[in-house]
């Protein structure tokens, strides 16, 4: 705030910290910090910043411009819309609550990730060869990369995601009658 001064519009925490799910020494810390178009033509005066955050195991955030929220919706409209879900605004305005995702993109978007790593879990399961160990860990780490786009399906149902896995996977089981089952050996599993 004393480098940006009036140039800087907000600063909001999200993911594993906004959402419940930090864990020390594990969890990134993530920022997203919104900016006036000159301090983002300017944005190398954070340079010093930067060896703070990373020693501080603070990702280094993500820097956007309100005009560049607004024209991104239609490329992001997962990624905003989750964005919008699980957010603490720390400073100034909260550019996120107000978001309007068109259902359209966000369905098209839900729909291209659920496939692609569909694909990449197929793979990574063959490469596995069996192993309970290592397929017990493709699953983990799957786990997360699926509730990202379970809060999408969710919102494109009307339903508030969960910030829990748990709660998500089996709600979204319910809306899309998916096999409970499935998803109960899934989470039991990561």
């Amino acid at each position: 705030r004393d480098l940006l001064q009036d140039e800087l519009i907000s600063i909001i925490l999200y993911g594993s910290a906004a959402a419940g799910r930090y864990v020390a020494k594990k969890s990134d810390i993530n920022f997203l910090i919104v900016l006036t178009q000159p301090a983002i033509q300017s944005i190398s005066r954070v340079f010093p910043l930067v060896k703070k955050w990373q020693n501080r195991a603070v990702s280094i955030p993500m820097f956007i411009t309100e005009a560049y929220l607004d024209s991104s919706l239609d490329s992001f409209p997962l990624e905003f819309s989750n964005l919008r879900h699980a957010h603490r605004t720390v400073f100034g305005k909260d550019v996120l609550a107000p978001l309007q995702i068109a259902p359209e993109l966000l369905r098209l978007q839900c729909e291209a990730q659920i496939k692609g790593k569909l694909l990449h879990l197929r793979g990574d399961f063959l490469a596995t060869l069996g192993e309970s160990g290592k397929m017990k860990a493709l699953i983990s780490a799957s786990v997360p990369v699926f509730a990202n786009v379970f809060k999408g399906l969710l919102t494109l149902k009307g339903v508030e995601p969960s910030l829990r896995y748990e709660d998500l996977f089996l709600a979204v089981a319910e809306q899309y009658a998916l096999d409970r089952t499935v998803m109960e050996r899934v989470l039991a599993a990561g």
